[in-house]
């Protein structure tokens, strides 16, 4: 966002240049792009405060490498994989979660969803997860 506005900024001066009197807008366009990387690492530093598990992090690589179209594809498909297995789990954008009321899935299980997840993203042309 703040990388938007200090282009928009910056855009809309140059398109007025020859009117002049648009130092204030230029001030503002330059300090909303010096403060968009700064912003990013703390939004980044906030959003990673639980550690992730292995299951989580096979799926948030998929997620960010191939986007939400085959990521909301891929989580039906898993979601629909953990019905049928009685797994008391549910795939959210996020990660794995149990659901209401649901007791916490053993280590086999654990071992099964993530080989289940391994499994699905191969039809996407996934070959190698960690």
């Amino acid at each position: 966002m703040l990388v938007g506005i200090g282009c928009a900024c910056q855009w809309l001066r140059f398109m007025k240049a020859a009117e002049g009197g648009f130092a204030g807008l230029d001030v503002m366009g330059r300090c909303a792009l010096a403060a968009a990387p700064g912003a990013v690492l703390l939004f980044r530093s906030l959003a990673h405060v639980r550690s992730v598990g292995d299951f989580d992090r096979c799926w948030i690589g998929f997620r960010e490498r191939f986007g939400v179209v085959w990521g909301q594809r891929l989580r039906e498909q898993f979601n629909q994989a953990a019905r049928h297995a009685n797994w008391r789990v549910m795939l959210t954008w996020q990660g794995l979660r149990t659901q209401p009321g649901a007791d916490q899935p053993n280590q086999d299980q654990q071992a099964a969803m993530l080989q289940a997840l391994k499994a699905l993203t191969k039809r996407f042309g996934e070959s190698t997860n960690e």
